[in-house]
């Protein structure tokens, strides 16, 4: 009896009556008022993501569903991180052209490719030669590029000049006020990183303070 059931069933699924038995996840409009966008899953690397604002960055883009490698020097938190929050870390110094490129490698190895790259300014240069080489040596097709953001206290980068633009990444700089909230920075990265941001290009944003 039950395999006369299970052959019925398959003549049923063979022929399609089977196909609506499976409620479909209806789909949900914005609230008027507001507006969606997605932001599907992405590698990401951060440069000190241990201490902030970079942590902050760190957990935003975990929250949204994304890989994420940190390059840090402070090796309790990074492995603590690694263990209760689940990001590739690796230990190093973000001033240290060696340890840049070990995570790079790192993570590009695991990964085949790294989507964003979020960092001070003083390592941004570095890694945009890095990932031009990488993506030079393998011509990975994507129609969504990448994203350079750096974040820093310091003054324009000029990022109209970093050597990105054959390769759709785009780079931006966020500047970080005194008075500025470190979870409002993490929210302009991740705004930043979004897919229907890939025509923002070459700009210098002040951190909202909330």
């Amino acid at each position: 009896m039950a395999d006369n059931y299970l052959e019925r069933r398959m003549e049923d699924l063979r022929s399609g009556k089977l196909r609506n038995e499976s409620p479909s996840r209806p789909y949900t409009a914005p609230q008027k008022g507001y507006v969606r966008f997605p932001m599907p899953p992405r590698r990401v690397l951060v440069i000190g993501g241990c201490a902030e604002p970079y942590l902050s960055v760190v957990r935003i883009f975990l929250k949204s569903g994304c890989k994420v490698a940190v390059l840090d020097s402070d090796i309790a938190t990074g492995e603590r991180m690694a263990a209760s929050e689940g990001i590739r870390f690796i230990a190093g110094d973000s001033i240290s052209e060696a340890n840049l490129k070990e995570a790079f490698q790192n993570s590009a190895a695991a990964w085949r490719d790294i989507d964003i790259i979020v960092t001070p300014q003083r390592s941004a240069l570095h890694l945009a030669d890095l990932w031009m080489d990488h993506k030079d040596r393998f011509p990975i097709p994507s129609d969504y590029g990448g994203r350079l953001i750096v974040i820093s206290k310091e003054e324009n980068t000029h990022t109209d000049f970093f050597p990105t633009g054959k390769h759709g990444i785009t780079v931006n700089h966020i500047s970080v006020t005194p008075k500025g909230s470190d979870e409002a920075v993490a929210l302009l990265a991740l705004f930043l990183s979004l897919p229907v941001s890939g025509c923002i290009s070459g700009c210098y944003l002040v951190g909202p303070t909330h």
